[in-house]
């Protein structure tokens, strides 16, 4: 179920929402090794690199804020993943 709600947030409109997926991929950390919710996790991380900002920081519902690049760091730090040097 939780690979499926994952690409439900890829499905919903008007779109996903950094926050919103950022959350998700912290909540489906436990079961990163099912190959659906990695490979969900991995098209997550390449979408929320898509839509970080030039100044490294990221909005949510069209609005620049701080939590929105905190979800990121929190989400990025479950995965292993460190925020200040992954290439994506």
């Amino acid at each position: 179920m939780s690979a499926r709600f994952i690409a439900s947030l890829f499905r919903h409109r008007p779109g996903p929402d950094v926050d919103v997926t950022a959350m998700t991929l912290q909540a489906l950390y436990p079961y990163r090794n099912q190959t659906m919710v990695k490979a969900a996790a991995e098209k997550a991380f390449e979408w929320l690199s898509s839509v970080q900002k030039d100044d490294g920081g990221f909005s949510s519902w069209g609005t620049d804020n701080s939590e929105s690049c905190v979800q990121v760091i929190v989400a990025c730090c479950t995965w292993g993943i460190d925020p200040a040097s992954d290439s994506r």
